[in-house]
């Protein structure tokens, strides 16, 4: 399994001149990566582009797993309303799924173990770091490939945001991970450091 980005461009929707431009860099199976940049460099942009989520102009190629594979990560995951069990478990994880309950510990939710039949607005009602942690429980549940990974652990405390990397390295010793993040300890998680430079940037 390989992902692989090659001179790619990224363009915004009405400019000309690119939002990152020639960015390539490569990713086997079990690495880990972090894009690194000045603020407004177009990482995100790169990020929704591998994930196959950019509606506007670009060029060159990516190589990688198929979408369906592909898991990407916002800072602030989406929850509809209803019982919270089918909230985490959105878009479509089983709500039975086994490892459910564990995978919630796991995480440190265990707080919401017994209210995962209730019903809510679960988007306001949840804090910004439980809707992050409910995410790391998508992803350990879903088993994806490719998991990309946007300021994704942003309204975490450092000890928790160390805990939840670990999860999905060993538990998803295979797949590949791209990080975005403003936090110098994002750095000791991951095995690759991809340079987006301010020469790459529009």
């Amino acid at each position: 399994m390989y992902l692989a980005v090659s001179q790619l461009e990224v363009r915004y929707a009405g400019q000309a001149q690119a939002a990152v431009h020639n960015a390539s860099f490569g990713l086997r199976a079990g690495q880990i990566g972090v894009l690194i940049g000045p603020s407004g460099c177009g990482k995100t942009s790169l990020l929704r582009m591998m994930a196959g989520l950019w509606p506007f102009g670009s060029s060159g190629s990516i190589r990688s797993p198929r979408h369906e594979d592909t898991m990407f990560v916002p800072q602030r995951a989406y929850v509809p309303q209803g019982s919270l069990r089918e909230a985490v478990c959105y878009p479509d994880i089983s709500s039975r799924h086994p490892d459910l309950i564990g995978t919630l510990l796991d995480c440190r939710l265990g707080h919401l173990v017994d209210k995962l039949d209730e019903h809510d607005d679960w988007q306001q009602r949840l804090s910004p770091g439980e809707l992050q942690r409910i995410a790391f429980v998508r992803i350990l549940l879903t088993q994806a490939q490719v998991v990309l990974l946007d300021e994704a652990t942003s309204a975490l405390d450092e000890p928790t945001e160390a805990a939840l990397y670990q999860l999905i390295k060993t538990r998803l010793p295979q797949s590949i991970i791209v990080s975005i993040g403003h936090r110098n300890t994002l750095a000791a998680f991951h095995n690759r450091s991809l340079q987006v430079s301010p020469a790459a940037c529009g």
